[in-house]
């Protein structure tokens, strides 16, 4: 009897304890996927916008389809090409992405090297290729989407980012939406063109790093790249404003939501909250942003933006 009474008390204490995590965990994140109203795919979509001197960074989004109409190799793949005008030292990042198929893409020079990126993990539903890539000579360079199977069809989506040889960034008088994707573009090599010196570390929050940036997302306000290392992820963070009542910070926290939703159209969405805090995210194959109100103290509240 006190053996089976024991065994009772302690699958009580276990239920209790698994009930209050589970209670206090937070919705999982998941990345999301990005529907994009954007130019026709034709040949030179990709080269509508060109970096011009000062500038921050230059950035183009085409959705293209792969079908059995397009040119194909021996295998069967079938494939469209992109022609991009680069110049000489400029830094261009490019992401190709798709629910329907395993990505593979190429950058051929205008002397004929090619680089190439393809897919070779196991499908789960969705795939993504990077590639970070140096321009050795002023020309135009091919840009080849296609498969890593063949006989494969269906939707893929392009982000193209172009940087200065030199970092440069964004003016004060820049746009909103300007910053937010000045921020997509250093995400690609997290942030390693605007990270400087580590401040702290804040082993309380999984061993957190923090480091200094040279870029303040609004000037005059708090911002840091920080290290998670249990998750092993690198994320920007700015305090966007803060406020001594709940109240003031629900109505700019709205008004921030709105701005991100304007900038990043058709990106997929999502809010959960917990005693502390409303969260508002918006997640693309490989980027997750949020604009969260948290009470950070007696009377004070915060707008923070992240992304990671």
């Amino acid at each position: 009897m006190r053996k089976s009474f024991l065994l009772v008390v302690l699958s009580l204490l276990a239920f209790t304890s698994f009930a209050q995590q589970v209670k206090k965990r937070k919705p999982a994140r998941k990345k999301g996927t990005v529907t994009v109203k954007a130019p026709a795919a034709s040949q030179t979509a990709l080269d509508a916008h060109r970096l011009q001197a000062g500038q921050a960074f230059a950035y183009d989004v085409v959705k293209g389809t792969l079908s059995k109409t397009d040119a194909a190799d021996a295998e069967k793949r079938y494939a469209d090409s992109y022609t991009l005008t680069l110049n000489a030292g400029e830094e261009v990042r490019l992401e190709v992405a798709s629910d329907w198929y395993r990505v593979s893409f190429s950058l051929e020079t205008p002397d004929k090297q090619v680089t190439t990126q393809t897919d070779h993990e196991e499908f789960p539903g969705f795939s993504i290729q990077k590639l970070k890539y140096t321009v050795p000579a002023s020309g135009t360079y091919t840009l080849r989407i296609s498969s890593t199977d063949p006989n494969q069809t269906g939707d893929y989506l392009i982000r193209k980012y172009l940087l200065p040889a030199e970092s440069v960034l964004p003016a004060e008088t820049a746009s909103f939406c300007d910053r937010i994707h000045f921020l997509l573009a250093q995400h690609q090599d997290h942030f390693s063109r605007i990270k400087g010196k580590k401040t702290r570390t804040d082993k309380k929050a999984g061993i957190t790093e923090h480091y200094q940036t040279a870029f303040a997302f609004l000037p005059g306000k708090p911002s840091e790249i920080l290290l998670e290392t249990e998750q092993e992820k690198m994320k920007y963070q700015t305090i966007l404003a803060e406020f001594p009542t709940k109240e003031q910070a629900l109505q700019v926290h709205k008004e921030y939501i709105q701005q991100v939703k304007t900038c990043l159209d058709g990106w997929q969405s999502d809010e959960f909250s917990g005693e502390k805090f409303q969260e508002f995210s918006m997640s693309s194959y490989t980027d997750f942003l949020t604009v969260m109100l948290k009470e950070a103290g007696k009377k004070k509240y915060q707008v923070v933006l992240g992304l990671d």
